[in-house]
C-alpha cells in the first residue's frame, strides 16, 4: 500500500472517530441564558403577534401560526409558499395553544384553551376547510388531559396530527382513542379506540403518514376501580393496565399494547397542598406513563419516554389532579410486534427534563431533546422552555445502544428533523443547522442570528426551514440558511374590528374609586375596582384577563393611566376574579397581593380555577394574617376572611373620609353566600368573617358581584346565616321563615341544603 493510501486511510479513521465522539459542543456557550425567567415581572411589551405555536406542511408550501394577539384581533394565520397571509381567524376568546395544517393547505386548524371563558369551559379545536369551518367531534377537543409540570408550567395533551394526504388525526380521552377524519367530509371518519372514554387520559401520541399511531396514556392502576365506578363503565380486565398502544387507521383493536412500566426514575415528592381545614384530606398516588412518544415513517419502530408522576386525590370529593416533577426519563424503543429493541435508562441523561422524541429518518437514531410550551404571555412571551437551562440534544442509537450528545450555547427552544437536516433553535436567538451526521453545516458553525428565540419546522426533503420567532417575525430559509422570504405579522396582520373599545369607561363609585364590572364573557363579570393611591393605582380582582384591553381603554376614558397600576389585590383565586393578574404584572410591572392559599392555587392548580385554561402565576406579596400594608402610599389593611375559600382576603382602606371594604365573593347582595363548591368552602367561617368585617364599620362594600350599602351585604348575610345557616350549618337562631315577607305559613321542615325560599338560588352555587 502506498504512503498516500495509508494517509487517506488515516484521515478516514480520524473522521469516523470524530463522527462517533460522545459529545459535541456547537457554538460558544453563554455564561447566562437569554431565556427569561417564567416569573419575570414587567413592565414588558407582549408582541402584538408574538408566535405561540407553529406548523408546516411536509412540502413547506403552507404554514399555520398561533399568536398572542388580544381578544378581537386575528390570532391564527395560514401563510402560503411566498409568506403571504392566505387566511386568518380571530379564534375566541384567546390563547392559541396548538395549530395544524393539512397538505396543500386544504385545511388548517387552531386549538384554544380559552374558547368561551365560562364555567367548565373545555378547550376547543377549530378546523377550516374549503373556506368554512368544518365540524369537529365535540367529545374530542372537549376532553383533553390537563396537568401540571414542575412548579411553573401546565399543559394540555397534544390533540392534532396530520396524517397522509387528507386525513387529520385527533386523539383525546373524550374520544376514547384516535378519530381519523377528513375535514369538511364528516362521513369520512374512522375511529381507533384505546379504551373507555374518560378512564384513560391520553398523555402523548404521535402518528405517521401511513396511518399508524402510538398513544401513551396515564393509568393510576390502584384507582381504576374508583374511576370505573364513577363513570359507570365496564372495561375488560385485559384492557385495564395498558399504557402504550400501537394503532392503525381502520383497525378496530390496537395492534399491540404494553402494561405500565415502573422502570422510571423516582420523581421528587410534590409540594404540600396549602389548603385550609375545610378541605378534605388528600393522598399523592404514584403513577407511571409516557410523557413523550414517537413513531417512524414505516410504523415499524416506536418509542416512549416514561416518567413517574403523581395523582393528587382528595378523599370523598372525587377531585384529583395530575402532576409531574422534573426527572430523567427512561426511553424505550419497540418494534411493531412489541419486542423491546433498546432501553436507555435515566443514567443516559445529564439532567432532569421533559423530553420530546423524534426518529431521524433513514438512520437508527432516536433524538431526545427538551420541549417548549405555549405559556400564554408569561414573561411577555408566547412560548417558554418547559425546563430551564437544558442545552443538550441526545442522539440515541437503537442498533448499538450508544449515545451521543450535542450541546448548544443556550437553552434549546425548538428542534425539527428531516433525513438530511436537523435544525435547532436556541434562546441565544440563533438557529443551528446540523447535517446527517449531526455536525454543523459548513459555514454555519456559529449558527444564524434570527433576532429572537424561535419555533422551527423543516420540510420533509430538508430543503426548507421555517423559523417562527417569538417576536412575530416569520422566516423561510433554505438548507444553507439563505432567507427565501420574511413576514412580520405585527405589520402584515390586519387589525381586528373592535368597536367596543370606544365604548368603554370605568364607572365612578366614589371619589378615588372606580369600577369596571362586566366584560365579554362570564370570566370577566366579577367586580373589578381601581383605587387612586398617592403614588399610583391599585387594582382589585383583575378577572380572567380576556377583557384586559377593554379594561385599559375604560381606564383611559376615565382619565386613568393603566401603566400606573402598582398593585393587584386578589380577594380569592377563582377564575372570574384572579387569573388575569399575571397580565397586569407582566405589562405594567405591578406586584400581586394575596393569601398564601390563593398563591398556591394559582401556581400549582391553575387548571382547577375554571373559566378556561390559565397559566401558573405569581403572588408577590403573600399575607398570611391580618396585616396593614402601605400600597403606593395608601394604607390598606389585609383582612383574612375565610369562608368562600379558606384563603379569601378582604381589603379595607379609608379614602376621602369613607371606609371601603373589598370582600370578593364572601357574600352576595342580599345575604346569600358565594359559590360553595370549592374544596375549602365553609359556611361557619363565612358567618364568622362577616362578623369580623362588620366590626370594622365600613361605609362602602366593593363586592365580587355588585357593591353598595354594607347592610345589604354584612348585616343581611349575618341575619341569614344566623337564622337559616344557609341550609349548610345548624342555625344559631333558627327561623325557617327568615326572608319571607308573608309569615302566614306553617313550617314542616328546615335545615335542608337550600338557602331560603326568599332567594332563587336553592343549590348553594351562588
Amino acid at each position: 500500500m502506498s504512503h498516500l493510501s495509508w494517509f487517506a486511510l488515516g484521515c478516514f479513521l480520524v473522521s469516523v472517530t470524530l463522527a462517533g465522539a460522545d459529545d459535541l459542543q456547537v457554538g460558544r456557550p453563554l455564561a447566562q441564558s437569554r431565556a427569561p425567567a417564567w416569573d419575570r415581572r414587567g413592565p414588558l411589551a407582549i408582541p402584538w403577534q408574538g408566535i405561540a405555536c407553529a406548523a408546516m406542511t411536509p412540502d413547506d408550501r403552507f404554514v399555520a401560526l398561533g399568536t398572542t394577539a388580544p381578544y378581537g384581533d386575528p390570532n391564527a394565520f395560514l401563510l402560503d409558499e411566498q409568506g403571504r397571509i392566505a387566511d386568518y381567524k380571530a379564534v375566541p376568546m384567546r390563547w392559541v395553544i396548538e395549530v395544524v395544517v393539512g397538505p396543500g393547505g386544504a385545511w388548517w386548524g387552531a386549538l384554544t384553551g380559552l374558547p368561551q371563558a365560562r364555567p367548565g369551559d373545555p378547550p376547543r379545536l377549530h378546523v377550516w376547510a374549503g373556506g368554512k369551518e368544518a365540524a369537529v367531534p365535540e367529545e374530542v377537543s372537549g376532553r383533553l388531559l390537563s396537568f401540571a409540570y414542575g412548579d411553573h408550567s401546565n399543559h394540555l395533551t397534544r390533540l392534532t396530527q396530520p396524517v397522509g394526504v387528507d386525513r387529520l388525526g385527533l386523539c383525546s380521552e373524550g374520544a376514547g382513542g384516535v378519530v381519523w377524519l377528513t375535514p369538511g367530509q364528516e362521513d369520512k371518519r374512522l375511529a381507533s379506540p384505546v379504551g373507555a372514554a374518560g378512564v384513560y387520559p391520553v398523555t402523548a401520541w404521535a402518528a405517521n403518514a401511513a396511518g399508524r399511531a402510538v398513544v401513551g396514556r396515564a393509568l393510576n392502576v390502584p384507582l381504576l376501580p374508583r374511576y370505573l365506578a364513577e363513570t359507570r363503565q365496564v372495561v375488560p380486565v385485559t384492557d385495564r393496565s395498558r399504557d402504550l398502544l400501537l394503532l392503525e387507521m381502520g383497525a378496530p383493536e390496537p395492534l399491540w399494547s404494553r402494561p405500565p412500566t415502573t422502570d422510571a426514575e423516582p420523581a421528587p415528592a410534590l409540594e404540600r397542598a396549602l389548603l385550609g381545614p375545610p378541605a378534605p384530606p388528600y393522598e399523592d398516588v404514584k403513577l407511571y406513563c409516557p410523557l413523550a412518544v414517537a413513531i417512524d415513517a414505516a410504523g415499524t419502530r416506536l418509542a416512549s419516554a416514561d416518567y413517574q408522576g403523581w395523582d393528587r386525590v382528595f378523599a370523598a370529593r372525587g377531585d384529583d389532579s395530575l402532576h409531574f416533577v422534573p426527572s430523567r426519563p427512561t426511553v424505550q424503543v419497540y418494534d411493531s410486534a412489541g419486542n423491546t429493541l433498546r432501553r436507555f435508562g435515566p443514567e443516559t441523561f445529564r439532567e432532569p427534563f421533559w423530553c420530546d422524541l423524534a426518529f431521524l429518518p433513514g438512520s437508527d437514531l432516536l433524538l431526545a431533546f427538551p420541549r417548549s410550551w405555549a405559556c400564554r404571555g408569561l414573561a411577555g412571551r408566547g412560548f417558554l422552555p418547559v425546563d430551564e437551562g437544558v442545552r443538550t440534544l441526545y442522539a440515541l442509537s437503537v442498533d448499538s445502544g450508544q449515545t451521543r450528545t450535542v450541546s448548544f450555547p443556550d437553552t434549546i427552544a425548538s428542534v425539527a428533523v428531516s433525513r438530511d437536516l436537523t435544525v435547532v433553535a436556541c434562546w441565544d436567538r440563533r438557529v443551528y443547522f446540523l447535517d446527517r451526521g449531526l455536525r454543523p453545516v459548513p459555514g454555519l458553525e456559529e449558527g444564524l442570528e434570527v433576532g429572537d428565540a424561535a419555533l422551527v419546522r423543516v420540510s420533509e426533503d430538508g430543503k426548507r426551514v421555517l423559523v417562527a420567532g417569538g417576536d412575530g417575525i416569520v422566516r423561510m430559509l433554505d438548507a444553507q440558511g439563505k432567507e427565501l422570504w420574511r413576514t412580520d405579522l405585527n405589520k402584515a396582520a390586519p387589525a381586528g374590528d373592535k368597536p367596543w373599545l370606544a365604548q368603554q369607561r370605568a364607572g365612578v363609585v366614589a371619589p378615588g374609586v372606580w369600577s369596571k364590572s362586566g366584560g365579554f364573557t362570564e370570566s370577566d363579570m366579577g367586580g373589578q375596582y381601581y383605587v387612586q393611591a398617592p403614588e399610583g393605582l391599585l387594582l382589585i380582582d383583575p378577572n380572567a384577563g380576556v377583557s384586559i384591553e377593554a379594561n385599559m381603554a375604560g381606564m383611559r376614558a376615565a382619565g386613568l393611566d393603566p401603566m400606573q397600576v402598582k398593585y393587584v389585590l386578589l380577594t380569592h383565586e377563582h377564575g372570574d376574579h384572579a387569573p388575569g393578574a399575571y397580565l397586569w404584572r407582566v405589562m405594567t410591572g405591578a406586584q400581586v397581593v394575596g393569601s398564601p392559599e390563593t398563591a398556591y392555587m394559582l401556581r400549582y392548580r391553575p387548571q382547577a380555577s375554571d373559566y378556561g385554561f390559565h397559566p401558573p402565576q405569581v403572588v408577590d406579596i403573600q399575607v398570611s394574617e391580618d396585616t396593614p400594608l402601605d400600597l403606593a402610599g395608601l394604607k390598606v389593611t389585609c383582612v383574612r376572611t375565610p369562608g368562600h375559600t379558606y384563603g379569601s382576603m378582604s381589603y379595607v382602606f379609608d379614602l376621602e373620609g369613607q371606609r371601603y371594604c373589598a370582600l370578593g365573593d364572601l357574600i352576595m347582595p342580599g345575604g346569600a353566600p358565594g359559590y360553595s363548591g370549592s374544596l375549602d368552602f365553609s359556611a361557619a367561617e363565612t358567618l364568622a368573617s362577616l362578623r369580623k368585617l362588620e366590626a370594622l364599620r365600613p361605609t362602602h362594600i366593593l363586592g365580587g358581584h355588585g357593591g353598595g350599602d354594607p347592610d345589604n351585604f354584612l348585616a343581611a348575610g349575618i341575619g341569614a346565616g344566623a337564622a337559616t345557616g344557609w341550609g349548610m350549618i345548624p342555625p344559631e337562631k333558627p327561623d325557617p321563615l327568615y326572608g319571607f315577607k308573608n309569615k302566614n305559613f306553617l313550617p314542616v321542615a328546615s335545615g335542608e341544603r337550600i338557602t331560603t325560599a326568599g332567594w332563587g338560588d336553592v343549590d348553594g352555587d351562588g
